[in-house]
């Protein structure tokens, strides 16, 4: 998912964001600004969770062990 989230920004966020930053008007670079803001957000989140799960799966004991 993180790395779907990443070429969605990547592919299709950034082209429309770039292309915003270079025109004159500073407003018509606000909406795609926001979403890739809110893409990188979700993005961090999960990776978070990630982490977060494998912190807990290496913490954990195998089965079958004492």
């Amino acid at each position: 998912m993180v790395v779907r989230g990443g070429g969605h920004n990547r592919f299709f966020e950034m082209p429309k964001l770039l292309a915003s930053l270079k025109s004159a008007s500073p407003v018509s670079s606000v909406e795609p600004l926001k979403r890739f803001a809110v893409v990188l957000h979700i993005e961090s989140v999960v990776l978070t969770g990630v982490l977060v799960a494998a912190a807990m799966l290496v913490s954990s004991p195998l089965p079958d062990t004492s």
